[in-house]
């Protein structure tokens, strides 16, 4: 059977065709890779209100896919509405299906990642635009129930930790994840998640190193906040990167380094390489995936990179994201559980740049 049999199916794949730009007969053969997978790990058949769930989350992202012609963009959300339509009928993936539905986006990334050299991330800042998802769990998981996003106002700029009013955008938690670890525990976990991410991917400290020049000691503020499984998976990325495409990515996925080419200088006068910092609000959830409840917690952090072109003189910027999915555990050190109430067993993150623009500030 063809994964382009149901509407379903085909609003997916064709999806995941679209924005990571791989191949028709790729991302064929990365849905069925997945299915057996699923069937491999035994992943229940999805309810309906997941069903659900899902087709709204890809529905609200291919209206809002800017890399989607209006044309791709209408051919992809009609197939959405009939799948729609086969749900109210009660007509549902497997869980094996679904379980291809929800990572064939995130794994197309991945192979398109392998595809090309580490400094990809590079390209992206001097004038590209580009993307990847690097997927760092050990098990994924299958049963995770989100809340709705919303926007959120921009970040202070430079290393100042985010505001009080930042964090109010994202309201209280409710929810399954709330019910299991507490609503206020998982508002932790935001903040201690969202300081860690801003301050990993927009460090002035990393921008210019090159992969075989980090070291354990200029990441000890990473490491430090997994689990000694996690920990022990990222040492060996880490100790590989110079050698291996795929651990450069693994490291890449949670720091941003290597970003100066030899015509570009990045910019550390004023306000630094990195302004204009932004997240978003999270979506969390329940993975039961290792037996034991996991928190799942997704969310998206931008900046701006500032950097001269070195042929021009012209001072530019350009825009540079990630989404990221973590899975935490709660911290039962009492030494440090106040200061990192969750450490990070897992994660899965995508990242994005445009086209740079000329720097007026």
């Amino acid at each position: 059977m063809s994964c382009r049999s149901t509407p379903g199916n085909s609003a997916i794949t064709s999806y995941a065709q679209a924005t990571t730009g791989l191949g028709g007969v790729e991302i064929q053969r990365t849905f069925h890779d997945l299915k057996r997978e699923g069937g491999r790990l035994g992943v229940a058949d999805p309810t309906a209100e997941e069903v659900t769930e899902f087709l709204e989350r890809t529905h609200f992202q291919v209206r809002y896919d800017e890399k989607l012609t209006p044309s791709r963009a209408r051919s992809i959300l009609n197939r959405i509405n009939a799948a729609f339509e086969q749900v109210k009928e009660k007509i549902l993936p497997d869980g094996a299906t679904f379980h291809a539905w929800k990572n064939v986006v995130s794994e197309a990334w991945t192979r398109a990642r392998r595809k090309v050299a580490a400094t990809m991330l590079i390209t992206a800042l001097v004038g590209g635009c580009g993307g990847a998802a690097t997927d760092h769990s050990a098990n994924i998981p299958a049963h995770s129930t989100p809340v709705a996003t919303a926007p959120a106002n921009p970040a202070p700029q430079r290393d100042a930790s985010p505001t009080e009013e930042q964090f109010a955008t994202q309201g209280r938690f409710t929810g399954p994840a709330a019910d299991q670890f507490g609503s206020d525990n998982v508002m932790a976990a935001y903040r201690s998640t969202v300081n860690y991410t801003l301050k990993n991917s927009y460090n002035e400290n990393l921008a210019t190193k090159k992969v075989n020049e980090l070291t354990p000691e200029d990441l000890a503020f990473v490491r430090d906040q997994m689990t000694p499984t996690a920990r022990a998976s990222f040492d060996r990325d880490l100790a590989n990167a110079g050698n291996s495409i795929d651990s450069a990515a693994n490291v890449q996925s949670l720091v941003f380094y290597d970003l100066q080419a030899s015509d570009t200088r990045l910019r550390t006068d004023g306000p630094g390489v990195f302004v204009d910092k932004n997240f978003t609000p999270a979506e969390v959830g329940v993975d039961t995936s290792t037996g034991s409840p996991r928190l799942s917690m997704t969310y998206t952090v931008t900046a701006n990179a500032r950097y001269t072109d070195v042929a021009t003189g012209q001072n530019m910027k350009a825009p540079l994201g990630k989404t990221i999915t973590y899975w935490l555990t709660p911290n039962t050190d009492a030494a440090t559980a106040q200061e990192k109430p969750f450490l990070i067993d897992g994660w899965r993150s995508t990242f994005r740049s445009s086209e740079g623009i000329a720097d007026t500030a």
